[in-house]
């Protein structure tokens, strides 16, 4: 005949069962914890990078962006009479991508002025289809 189990190995087996359960749905209640953490840290970013960009305007200290590509909107209000491109936006176009200074070269002479055959881009995007 079988044993029985007495009532102390049942009131074992049984606070095993609830400790067990009891650090599952912890660990589970901890991963979506975590999960919301990263979700509202996700959702604000943009937010807090125009906060940061709009902070070192103000404070006047430069706000490094990257492009993908090269190329770029010839802005005419950094064009001098006389064509010269003004040489704090040139420089500050070339750093967000290394192909502007390639266009930079193209589309301007030895003096940083715009080529007579390049004004038709003032105002408008400049890269290797518009400068072919």
């Amino acid at each position: 005949m079988m044993d029985l189990p007495n009532k102390n190995t049942l009131l074992i087996g049984t606070g095993l069962l609830l400790v067990g359960a009891v650090v599952y749905q912890a660990m589970r209640v901890k991963q979506a914890i975590a999960d919301t953490h990263s979700a509202g840290r996700d959702a604000i970013k943009p937010l807090t990078d125009a906060a940061f960009n709009l902070y070192s305007m103000l404070k006047g200290k430069p706000v490094m962006v990257e492009s993908s590509y090269p190329g770029f909107v010839l802005n005419g209000s950094y064009i001098k009479p006389d064509g010269t491109i003004d040489f704090q936006w040139r420089q500050n176009i070339t750093l967000m991508h290394a192909g502007n200074g390639e266009l930079f070269s193209l589309i301007t002479n030895e003096r940083g002025q715009l080529l007579h055959s390049y004004r038709h881009l003032i105002n408008k995007i400049v890269d290797k289809d518009s400068t072919k």
